[in-house]
């Protein structure tokens, strides 16, 4: 499951917090990104701590992707 998902955008952002970071969990999520991608849906991927600590950042990549699928 998605952490969160925009039907409209084919948009679904991942938030990974330090269960991801073990092999298996990379190997899943990796492809699990593969046949999300083949479906058309963009995964964005961000770490706990880029929200954190530089939420503006975070909004500005979405935001950059939600802008190029608007076009």
């Amino acid at each position: 499951m998605l952490d969160f998902y925009c039907h409209e955008y084919y948009l679904g952002i991942e938030i990974d917090g330090s269960v991801h970071l073990s092999e298996e969990a990379k190997e899943y999520d990796l492809n699990r990104t593969v046949v999300l991608e083949e479906l058309g849906i963009t995964i964005l991927r961000f770490k706990n701590e880029e929200i954190r600590d530089n939420l503006s950042c975070v909004k500005t990549e979405i935001l950059k992707v939600v802008s190029q699928k608007r076009s």
